[in-house]
């Protein structure tokens, strides 16, 4: 292996490494945030965070296995298994939004009050911020070593954020409204774009 993809082996496993610990962080804040709420739209947020972690954690995998050396059952080299872990993230994205689905109708028919909004909207906030900063380095880097599968994380981390700054506006207007009906319209919202994405 040459000095450069050496380099860029160790780039590409330092950034999939931190994309995966910075996840599982932000995943817990969210999660502490719908504790904090019983927020539907807070959740569907929280739900996609577990996607994130999983496919970083495939992402870190294949990278792994992208970087061994051709051997008789893979004269070419393993570098496809990146196209594999790429649409695996996609796969994975459309099972979020499943799940936020089943999550959030019963609340768009049965809302219910909002505890500790204010705290739970500074806690998801504060994670998209984080998440824009990852997502912006990873798809960097990825264009610059030719890596789809950091590209794939970070354009996937970059979803978390869109989806974020939507929940984030749903529930500002259900501060200002009291519309408490929005935070499961809010999180099929989020759903169905989480579903294009994937």
């Amino acid at each position: 292996m040459t000095p450069q993809k050496n380099t860029n082996l160790r780039n590409h496993l330092l950034a999939i490494s931190a994309s995966l610990l910075i996840g599982a962080g932000l995943m817990a804040v969210k999660f502490l945030a719908f504790y904090l709420t019983n927020s539907a739209a807070i959740l569907s947020d929280a739900l996609e965070s577990i996607i994130n972690v999983v496919a970083a954690g495939f992402a870190l995998g294949s990278i792994i296995i992208a970087a061994k050396r051709p051997d008789p059952d893979h004269p070419y080299g393993h570098g496809k298994v990146e196209y594999f872990s790429a649409g695996f993230e996609g796969a994975l994205i459309v099972l979020a939004a499943l799940g936020i689905f089943y999550a959030a109708w019963p609340r768009l028919f049965h809302p219910q009050a909002i505890p500790r909004l204010e705290k739970g909207m500074l806690l998801i906030l504060g994670a998209a911020i984080v998440n824009l900063g990852l997502g912006m380095v990873l798809v960097m880097l990825g264009r610059r070593t030719k890596s789809i599968v950091l590209i794939a994380d970070g354009k996937h981390v970059l979803t978390d954020v869109y989806t974020t700054v939507g929940v984030v506006l749903g529930l500002v207007g259900v501060y200002f409204t009291g519309w408490n009906w929005l935070d499961g319209a809010v999180a099929i919202l989020v759903g169905l774009n989480i579903l294009v994405t994937g």
